[in-house]
């Protein structure tokens, strides 16, 4: 999902913005090949995501007595992406 250059401050995510732009096709003409999923977790569920998958997770508004947690583990994965 055209991701900025390795050493850019913001390498670690997409260039492609699907909130501003989902039509974006002028500048990233490949998008519309991209396969996507949604869905919507509930009260013990969790959703593993393994390392360098694109993903985007937005949170829905709650009522005024829920919590909502996420949590983002970067355990060296990085330094894999160096390795031959």
């Amino acid at each position: 999902l055209y991701p900025y250059p390795v050493h850019h401050p913001l390498d670690t995510r997409a260039q492609v913005d699907l909130e501003r732009d989902p039509t974006s096709v002028h500048s990233f003409p490949r998008l519309p090949d991209a396969d996507g999923a949604e869905l919507v977790l509930h009260p013990g569920q969790l959703l593993f995501i393994p390392a360098y998958w694109w993903h985007e997770v937005t949170t829905l508004p709650q009522k005024n007595d829920e919590l909502t947690v996420s949590v983002n583990f970067w355990f060296m994965a990085t330094p894999k992406l160096f390795r031959p």
